[in-house]
């Protein structure tokens, strides 16, 4: 008896094996058939999926390459260009690359003027005084009457 329970778990380990070395892995995405406008308005919709994934991940370096390929190609969604810009605002802080962060979070507040961080990202020690710096430099200057 203990001989067929150790054939079926080896037999059980093998096929859980077998299927995990066919996941398909994020950040490469397959060319796909060209069916509709709307895919061709979204070209960068597979890489920028990808970016986003390989961020949620901590996989910076893939995420990052990715999300700029998303931008490169054209995103339809407006609020993707934006996600797109933060996450790569993000990975720039947290990497030290201060003017890199800086100029993504400018384009943040050039396609959404009204920009703010979530609950979860805000305070941030390290993108949230650069977030600060760009939105005062952003705001639009009143004036006086």
């Amino acid at each position: 008896m203990a001989f067929f329970r150790t054939i079926a778990l080896c037999m059980v380990t093998l096929i859980i094996l077998a299927a995990c070395s066919f996941a398909p892995k994020p950040g490469k995405p397959q060319s796909i058939p060209k069916s509709s406008k709307s895919e061709e308005l979204n070209k960068g919709g597979l890489f920028y999926s990808a970016g986003i994934t390989y961020y949620e991940e901590g996989e910076y370096e893939p995420a990052e390459k990715n999300l700029n390929s998303a931008l490169a190609l054209g995103l339809a969604d407006p609020g993707d260009k934006i996600k797109a810009h933060k996450y790569l605002a993000f990975i720039y802080c947290v990497s030290g690359r201060q003017v890199l962060c800086e100029n993504e979070f400018k384009k943040v507040f050039e396609l959404d003027p009204g920009f703010t961080l979530s609950p979860a990202e805000a305070g941030h020690p390290m993108w949230q005084p650069v977030y600060d710096k760009v939105k005062s430099q952003m705001a639009p200057v009143k004036k006086t009457p």
